[in-house]
């Protein structure tokens, strides 16, 4: 590992790879290398390395609207990417899609309104092979399989993010060419326990570990959800840059 940069540094990238949560990047920086760690004062966890021949900037943004939209402007203010990358987990809405199955956007919607269209003009990923679906970015974990349903249905979507649309409208407003990335982690027949999706919205670490803690006081049983939630998403998030890195390697 190279030594650390301050955010006074602009290295430019190849592209930029943006994930909600430190546990979808730390497969990805596995894979990368010759790295070094940004320190940005924003609060921005970075990674810069190698995946293939190509120069990536690995960015933990944390969760929802706010953190997507602070990170896709300061990556694209830092480190010009040429390509900007929306990846990490999903949940799946068509019950064709399994868990672990990895895919990538033909377009991104809200629940409601007109859908953006990704666009890699360089074809700086190589996604032969993998399912192009529609990404709806909603605001909240959906939890039942009752709700993926109806959210399939109103809004004609494959899966479901946080984060997807904001990166987006960033990159759109900037001129930044733009994809996203996605691997499923709960599918259309799973569900999640309301106590534990709320997790979900609490970005910062120290307070995930305390929230945590209260719905384990509350609900002792919980400590099975939480367990299976995470073996999960680990594995999806794996598979996920599994793919990436392959996707690179041309």
């Amino acid at each position: 590992m190279r030594p650390a940069l301050d955010d006074n540094t602009i290295e430019r990238v190849d592209l930029a790879i943006l994930v909600a949560l430190s546990l979808e990047a730390a497969p990805l920086i596995e894979a990368a290398g010759d790295t070094l760690q940004l320190k940005t004062s924003s609060g921005l966890k970075i990674t810069i390395g190698q995946i293939g021949h190509r120069r990536v900037a690995i960015v933990t943004t944390g969760v929802g609207r706010e953190a997507a939209v602070r990170g896709a402007q300061l990556t694209i203010e830092g480190h010009r990417p040429g390509l900007l990358v929306a990846a990490g987990l999903s949940g799946g809405l068509d019950p064709a899609l399994g868990r672990g199955d990895v895919v990538v956007a033909e377009t991104v919607a809200r629940p409601v309104g007109d859908p953006l269209t990704a666009h890699d003009p360089a074809g700086v990923l190589d996604a032969a092979g993998l399912r192009r679906v529609r990404v709806v970015t909603a605001d909240q974990v959906v939890e039942t399989p009752e709700a993926k349903r109806q959210l399939r249905e109103s809004s004609g979507g494959d899966v479901v993010d946080m984060e997807s649309w904001w990166i987006a409208g960033v990159a759109e407003a900037a001129g930044t060419p733009w994809t996203v990335v996605r691997s499923i982690s709960d599918t259309a027949s799973d569900r999640i326990a309301s106590d534990v999706a709320k997790l979900a919205s609490v970005a910062h670490p120290a307070r995930l570990v305390g929230a945590a803690a209260r719905i384990l006081f509350r609900r002792p049983s919980a400590l099975g959800d939480l367990a299976e939630l995470r073996e999960h998403a680990c594995a999806a998030a794996e598979r996920l840059a599994e793919r990436l890195v392959v996707m690179l390697g041309r």
